[in-house]
């Protein structure tokens, strides 16, 4: 009797045992499933939450890649308008040293100026200085403004790379969805159907949540059963110890230590499920705390989307300031560049005109001589006539004339007129040249005159007899 009784107590004290730790694995279970429902409403808030934030960082990298295109090509309509005006100003520069040159070369000819020096020496260079510092002051400062802006606009551009960089290692970066994309090949490859409709997180969250949902069912069940098979023995006991009925007993309690001898195995297979779940809630916790570093990455890109903000105010603050100083001083450049270009040409006319000055000075010589050789020719046939004129009036007043009356020609003995020839202006006189200068073809100045970038004219000297 004692021994019956000794058996119902191992027994209930052994499915009592089973029954507390199972109800510890149960309210461990229970709090997993609502640790687990939590995790996976954060998990499956961070994927939509970073995809929205993916979406709003491409869209606001689109609306300022359109934004630097326009500042960037304003920067450059205004960029090659300096160049163009650079461009222009070396190509004066070039074509004034090229006439200095020329100018430099060409010696004044000692008949003309005493000082041996060349073309050069008469050079106005003073106002040419002049304009030149003028206009480099000007395209200096234009391309200060330009450097100005141009910073800026680079500044912009790095910031714009930065960021779309950042944006692009966000797109690209697995480490938030790698658990999840693998579970999601391995699914594929076991050849389980994923629906297309919710997420890629909701679905991972669901696929863990049916397996710990499952898994807490059963220890339920465990939980259940034990509690029964406890209930079951206590009520054995408690009727023993009433009535002391041991045969009708015996039984009931073979059965009953049949099913405490499976105790064991429902306990470690409660166990079991309980291990698989707290595995499935860090899989999901995993993936819960691995969603923090795409999210710094999100704040690191809003941070520097409000800071490029501020960069394109700059930009384009420098951009109208560039603009304004070129609209301003763009007409003092045209003015400069003309004013130089204007003493390029007349410094090559000045050029031609010297040497159109030799062969003046040599016409103009050779014209008075000429003159004067015709006024000595003339002079001589008027000396002539003057004389064959008193000769014939003399003859013909010995013949005939002293036999008229005076009265009736008073004018008769009147002697003939002397002319001669007599010059308005006292000319001063040539310079004389140390040497005799001769064209090389006589359409040499046509071609001079026609164009003045020909090259120098070629003057063939022979020294002065």
């Amino acid at each position: 009797m004692k021994e019956f009784e000794e058996r119902l107590t191992t027994a209930l004290s052994m499915s009592q045992n089973s029954q507390q730790l199972c109800t510890q694995y149960h309210k461990q279970a229970k709090k997993i499933m609502l640790q687990c429902k939590e995790q996976g409403r954060k998990l499956t808030q961070a994927e939509s939450s970073l995809h929205s934030l993916q979406i709003s960082f491409i869209d606001q990298l689109e609306v300022l890649e359109t934004i630097f295109t326009n500042v960037q090509r304003k920067f450059s309509t205004l960029e090659q308008q300096v160049m163009i005006h650079v461009s222009h100003q070396k190509k004066i520069y070039s074509n004034l040293a090229n006439i200095f040159r020329k100018l430099e070369k060409k010696q004044v000819d000692p008949g003309l100026s005493s000082t041996n020096g060349s073309l050069y020496h008469f050079v106005d260079t003073d106002s040419v200085t002049a304009l030149r510092q003028d206009l480099e002051s000007v395209l200096g400062h234009l391309a200060q403004k330009k450097n100005s802006a141009q910073l800026a606009v680079g500044e912009l551009q790095v910031r714009l790379r930065e960021i779309h960089q950042m944006v692009g290692l966000l797109v690209k970066d697995k480490c938030f969805l790698n658990g999840i994309l693998r579970w999601t090949q391995t699914e594929a490859e076991n050849n389980i159907e994923i629906g297309e409709s919710e997420s890629l997180g909701s679905r991972f969250v669901e696929f863990h949540y049916h397996y710990m949902d499952a898994d807490l069912s059963s220890i339920t069940s465990i939980l259940v059963a034990i509690s029964s098979l406890t209930d079951r023995i206590a009520s054995a006991k408690s009727r023993y110890l009433r009535t002391g009925e041991e045969e009708l007993l015996e039984f009931q309690l073979q059965s009953m230590e049949s099913q405490i001898d499976q105790v064991p195995d429902s306990v470690a297979k409660a166990s079991d499920c309980l291990n698989r779940m707290q595995k499935h809630f860090g899989n999901l916790s995993k993936q819960c705390s691995l969603s923090a570093t795409p999210f710094l990455r999100c704040n690191e890109i809003t941070k520097r989307l409000e800071e490029v903000v501020f960069t394109i105010e700059a930009a384009n603050n420098k951009l109208q300031i560039f603009e304004r100083n070129y609209q301003e001083l763009g007409g003092n450049v045209s003015y400069y560049c003309t004013e130089l270009e204007n003493l390029g040409l007349w410094y090559e006319l000045y050029n031609t005109g010297y040497t159109e000055l030799l062969f003046e000075i040599q016409r103009r010589e050779q014209e008075d001589k000429r003159q004067k050789r015709l006024i000595e020719i003339m002079e001589t046939e008027l000396s002539r006539m003057h004389e064959e004129e008193m000769l014939k009036r003399q003859q013909f007043i010995e013949e005939h004339g002293r036999y008229l009356p005076t009265s009736l020609f008073p004018n008769m003995e009147e002697p003939a007129v002397q002319y001669s020839l007599s010059a308005d202006i006292k000319p001063s006189p040539l310079p004389q040249l140390s040497r005799v200068y001769q064209r090389k073809s006589c359409n040499e100045v046509v071609s001079q005159l026609a164009s003045q970038h020909q090259p120098e004219t070629e003057l063939e000297e022979s020294v002065l007899l």
